[in-house]
């Protein structure tokens, strides 16, 4: 027996610390149930929780990126969630169902906490370039449910897709809706239900939304002088 086993059998501390060593150096399980899915993360992510069913599913997630308190849903195939660099997710929900649907966070958005919603086949919620949503903020492409018209039988609420383009701040608390696009430079205040585009520029409030004062910018910096 060598020296080595005999001090392990004589001092278990020893043996217990080979043990997490190799636990820490072993490959993580992957989070999927299917095939032919995979992650590709250059970020950081702190207590995200995956619950995910489905084949070819990508996740994508940037350099510098941080993502903390977080679930990833997914249920069915061929599925993308794609997070760009430099970008923040404080807390919330990425929640994606249905087949074929793209759930993409371009470079240096930050957002505080979210409910992203993509459901229905081929449905997208893009986020571009420098956004900022705030705190309990919830964006859906589609409603989840059906609504049928009584008379044709047919259901009448379609998931539609939800589009911010660049640098749209996002106020606590507010719903963004199916079908809307959100343009550049574009603010939604605060408990705010978006239901119809917002033009660039524009800040929009209430519910519904409506535009209440144009040609205006914002910046992320608290400018205390006129």
């Amino acid at each position: 027996m060598s020296f080595f086993t005999n001090s392990i059998k004589r001092l278990p501390i020893i043996g217990d610390l080979l043990v997490r060593i190799k636990k820490s150096f072993s490959p993580a399980a992957s989070p999927f149930n299917g095939t032919g899915n995979s992650i590709h993360n250059k970020g950081t992510l702190k207590n995200v929780t995956y619950d995910i069913i489905g084949n070819n599913n990508e996740i994508i997630i940037g350099e510098n990126t941080f993502i903390n308190n977080a679930l990833i849903f997914i249920r069915g195939d061929h599925h993308r969630i794609i997070i760009g660099d430099n970008c923040f997710f404080g807390e919330g929900e990425l929640w994606i169902e249905d087949d074929h649907c793209s759930l993409i966070i371009h470079s240096n958005t930050t957002i505080e906490q979210a409910h992203l919603a993509v459901t229905e086949p081929s449905s997208l919620l893009e986020i571009h370039k420098d956004c900022m949503l705030a705190k309990h903020v919830e964006i859906r492409t589609g409603d989840s449910h059906s609504i049928i018209d009584m008379q044709t039988g047919k259901r009448i609420n379609h998931a539609a897709n939800v589009i911010l383009n660049e640098h749209v701040w996002v106020g606590a608390h507010a719903k963004i809706l199916k079908g809307v696009t959100i343009g550049n430079n574009a603010v939604i205040g605060t408990a705010s239900v978006v239901t119809a585009d917002i033009p660039a520029h524009a800040l929009a409030a209430g519910i519904p939304a409506k535009v209440i004062k144009t040609f205006i910018d914002w910046k992320r910096e608290r400018i205390t002088t006129g």
